[in-house]
C-alpha cells in the first residue's frame, strides 16, 4: 500500500546531451532495492527527454509525471523523500520547504 510515509521517488536524468550528467541506473537500482527491503515503495520518474523507455525490476514507473510538471510537483510533495541527480526537476522539490529532497550523482 502506498502512503506518504513509505513512498520514495527517484527522478532520473536520461538525456542524449551531456550524458556525463545522466543517472547511473545500475546504482539507482541497487539503492531502490535497498529501500524496498527497508519497507519503502519506490516510484521512478523517468526523464521526459529519455530516448528509450525506462525498464526496472523493482518499484513503480510513473511515466505520467515525466511530462506533467504539476503532477510531478504533487508527487514530490506527497512522498516521504525524493532523490535526484542535479537537474531542473530537483528545483520542484528543493524550493518547497515542505519537501525532503536529496541531490546526488
Amino acid at each position: 500500500m502506498l502512503s506518504a510515509h513509505n513512498v520514495i521517488t527517484i527522478t532520473l536524468r536520461q538525456c542524449e546531451y551531456q550524458q556525463e550528467r545522466n543517472s547511473d541506473l545500475s546504482v539507482w537500482l541497487h539503492f531502490a532495492k535497498y529501500l524496498t527491503a527497508k519497507g519503502f515503495s519506490v516510484v521512478w520518474i523517468p526523464d521526459v527527454e529519455a530516448s528509450t523507455p525506462l525498464s526496472v525490476d523493482c518499484g513503480i514507473i510513473y511515466q505520467a509525471a515525466s511530462d506533467e510538471v504539476l503532477l510531478k510537483a504533487a508527487c514530490y510533495y506527497s512522498a516521504a523523500a525524493n532523490y535526484f541527480v542535479n537537474s531542473g526537476n530537483a528545483a520542484l522539490a528543493r524550493f518547497n520547504h515542505h519537501v525532503l529532497s536529496v541531490c546526488t550523482k
